[in-house]
């Protein structure tokens, strides 16, 4: 398994999660990432299968993608994604593309939630997507980090052996 970010390249971040403000009066229940194009790729965060592919009064095309036990909503894309329920996906794979449908959105953007439950996404306890994902990515660069340090395994030296005596 291997983490990622959702998206290739520069990007900006509108509210952060658990913000609150006139528009989240109980706190942001996702991140947004924003400053790219409608139409820009949005890419599976790790291996897992999409669980939900749904349209949302609120969010819009929604994309939920699961990986272990989290559940990855992408929000606000420009149409429904291509990938129907059941269909598994490695991690960087093109799950959706970006939008700004839905009446909760203002503009280009992803709106990614993290949840523990499939329908986490609409209701119910979220958590902070980009701090985890950043957290595992930290997590990975130091792993590969460590294993690229670590002596390499002794290797047993090559012994010839004698030529058996030839028996007349």
């Amino acid at each position: 398994m291997a983490w990622r970010m959702p998206l290739n390249g520069k990007f900006n971040y509108g509210p952060l999660f658990g913000v609150k403000d006139k528009w989240h009066p109980n706190g942001h229940r996702g991140v947004d990432y924003n400053g790219f194009k409608g139409g820009t790729p949005y890419y599976a965060v790790n291996d897992g299968v999409i669980v939900l592919n749904k349209w949302s009064d609120v969010l819009g095309n929604v994309v939920v993608l699961q990986t272990g036990k989290q559940f990855w909503g992408y929000c606000h894309m420009d149409k429904p994604s291509p990938l129907k329920v059941g269909t598994k996906v490695a991690s960087g794979d093109v799950v959706g593309t970006a939008g700004t449908t839905g009446s909760a959105s203002s503009g280009v953007h992803l709106h990614l939630t993290l949840s523990l439950v499939k329908e986490g996404v609409f209701g119910g306890k979220v958590y902070d997507a980009d701090a985890f994902l950043k957290k595992a990515i930290a997590g990975q660069k130091a792993a590969a980090a460590k294993a690229a340090a670590a002596p390499a395994a002794p290797v047993a030296p090559v012994v010839e052996t004698p030529a058996a005596p030839k028996v007349s």
